[in-house]
């Protein structure tokens, strides 16, 4: 189960760190590998464990893959990739040994940077890993406090996002539900957020009806337009379930919307890759006669998108962060934008635009 996000901007594109409730060993989607840590030799599947679920719900014997990995660094880094897994929805397992009993958060650094080490690597053999889905190191048997590692390997995420242009997105997974309200709110405090920021509202509480049959309006125009993206109607989708839920967060939904704005405006221009900045590719809709006040409304929506999940230490401004009336206004564009982009498709589908 979804939790929490935050977007780093990087050389190659946005890239995102995930918090998710769940089990590792039943993932929620699908991914290109998963992280298990365990001491050296300690691949018993004791129930209550990583290596005991993979057994229990996947019939995964991590004893045994660890006979004959792909890559195997145990000596140099104690980090090994297996081979490739069918009919999972992780397609190989990492694994990170533990050499020291006494588990430190120094330890865990250098066993974290050993793990992208390893994806490095991978790469490099052609084994792309894009989506990696891990557990806190060291919060588990090896009882680090999640609030006091989470701060480090955030960092290191973000490190390593920027610097393997191939990594598109970490995510955190953690089962217990005491832990989760902890490791959220940590998420919110390493980014600064405020208290509105990070709080769930109904849409009642925001004073403002959204458009929601627009929404599904959007998914039932035509889907065979050659210039639309392959993402383009999941976001939509992504939104219309966010925006159905009893509450929502504001990161949440401008972190979307301003996703969905990139598809939006990619549609419009008539490509399939945002190959320049967003702002830039805003600006160049004049050239396809769009309405300044629309143009208006999507860098709002591009501004709040990027304050909402940025990882960046927030610069010092006047006022210090957008409260429930800023939001709502974000929320209007995002009406306007989606409203005009419902009858852009339609005249574009009559011959008209």
């Amino acid at each position: 189960m979804f939790i929490n996000l935050f977007e780093i901007d990087t050389p190659t594109g946005y890239k995102t760190v995930e918090l998710h409730q769940g089990d590792l060993s039943n993932l929620d989607q699908e991914v290109d590998a998963i992280v298990v840590s365990a001491y050296i030799g300690g691949y018993s599947p004791t129930p209550g464990t990583l290596v005991g679920s993979l057994s229990q719900n996947c019939q995964i014997s991590l004893k045994q893959f660890s006979k004959d990995p792909e890559i195997d660094l145990r000596g140099p880094l104690n980090v090994w990739i297996s081979k490739e897994l069918p009919k999972q929805k992780f397609k190989r397992i990492i694994c990170i040994e533990i050499t020291d009993l006494k588990t430190t958060e120094t330890n865990i650094e250098k066993a974290v940077k050993n793990l992208f080490s390893l994806i490095a690597l991978a790469n490099s053999q052609d084994i792309q890993i894009e989506t990696l889905a891990m557990p806190f190191i060291g919060t588990g048997n090896q009882g680090v406090a999640p609030e006091k590692i989470l701060p480090k390997l955030m960092e290191l995420s973000q490190r390593s996002l920027r610097n393997l242009h191939f990594l598109k997105k970490i995510i955190f997974y953690e089962i217990d539900a005491k832990k989760i309200k902890l490791l959220d709110k940590g998420f919110n405090t390493y980014l600064r957020r405020t208290k509105f920021e990070s709080k769930s509202y109904t849409i009642k509480e925001l004073k403002l009806s959204l458009k929601k049959e627009m929404i599904k309006s959007l998914i039932n125009l035509d889907r065979g337009s050659k210039s639309s993206g392959s993402s383009l109607f999941d976001n939509v989708k992504i939104l219309n379930e966010k925006l159905s839920r009893n509450r929502v967060k504001p990161y949440e939904v401008a972190h979307v919307g301003r996703v969905l704005l990139e598809d939006i405006v990619m549609d419009i221009l008539g490509e399939n890759k945002l190959k320049k900045d967003l702002a830039v590719k805003i600006n160049e809709l004049t050239q396809k006669n769009i309405a300044s006040w629309v143009i208006s409304y999507m860098h709002i929506i591009r501004t709040f998108g990027n304050l909402a999940v940025h990882s960046q230490a927030k610069a010092v401004v006047r006022p210090p962060a957008f409260d429930e009336k800023d939001f709502i206004i974000f929320l209007i564009c995002l009406n306007r934008v989606l409203d005009f982009w419902v009858w852009f498709r339609s005249n574009r589908k009559e011959g008209l635009n």
